[in-house]
């Protein structure tokens, strides 16, 4: 005999609770890793410039702005031109095959637990060959049972939002320490592939990587969000896109032509 409460079997209300209580575990034990990794950069970057490092074909027209501080992303890690403060990865295709460049990097380096899967998750056996100067992060991606990532304001308390793609984390941090800039540099949200000439499709085993030219419209639509949240939140903020391709109209743009 199937048992009902409130519309809702008994198998369909335990799996809720056991959802629940997996969501309230990893919301708790998130505030305690972020308040190790993050509390000290609330409110760091005051008065300065931030300029975040993406890895589109653009990035080789960049010439570094003097003074600012550098988030680099993904492969980035291997562009020559610009010494990079910080970086954030979360994805394995973001970084596979360049984990070396990775461990060289001298910057603080936040490395990201997302809970996609093996497709997507940077092994914990890599993390420890990237150096000291690691600090990890969670974001609400296939941890919670939330449908939609959010961008936080807290990040010693919240999971950081996951979205399609790092440069949304990397934002996170340099809003949560308040520059009065923020250069967009390589972040062009186009099919047009990286800097390096290097193909994103080829290097994930299997095959199963989306198409760049869906995977640049979600990221697009991201920053369309971020647009409103920062808008929201930190209205003093100036958003500068240096030589902009996707991004186009969004913010002020920059050419370095």
């Amino acid at each position: 005999r199937r048992e009902v409460y409130g519309g809702f079997s008994s198998r369909e209300l335990m799996n809720f609770r056991g959802q629940l209580f997996h969501d309230m575990q990893h919301i708790i034990s998130t505030a305690k890793l972020h308040a190790e990794t993050f509390r000290r950069f609330k409110g760091a970057f005051r008065g300065r410039d931030v300029v975040i490092v993406g890895a589109g074909p653009s990035l080789n027209k960049y010439r570094p702005i003097a003074g600012a501080i550098h988030i680099g992303l993904n492969r980035a890690c291997s562009f020559k031109g610009v010494k990079l403060d910080y970086f954030f990865a979360i994805d394995k295709l973001g970084v596979l095959n360049y984990y070396e460049d990775l461990a060289r990097c001298e910057g603080i380096k936040f490395i990201g637990d997302q809970g996609v899967g093996k497709s997507g998750q940077i092994p914990e056996s890599i993390v420890p060959k990237l150096g000291s100067n690691v600090r990890r992060y969670r974001t609400d991606g296939g941890h919670l049972s939330s449908t939609e990532s959010a961008f936080a304001v807290d990040l010693e308390t919240m999971p950081l939002g996951n979205f399609h793609t790092v440069a949304m984390q990397a934002l996170q941090f340099a809003l949560y320490g308040h520059p009065r800039r923020i250069y967009l540099v390589g972040i062009d949200c186009s099919a047009n592939g990286h800097f390096d000439n290097s193909d994103a499709k080829k290097e994930l085993s299997g095959g199963h990587a989306p198409s760049q030219a869906v995977w640049a419209n979600a990221a697009a639509y991201d920053w369309v969000r971020a647009k409103d949240f920062i808008e929201a939140y930190y209205p003093d903020v100036e958003i500068v896109s240096v030589n902009p391709v996707g991004l186009k109209g969004l913010f002020k743009a920059l050419g370095q032509e």
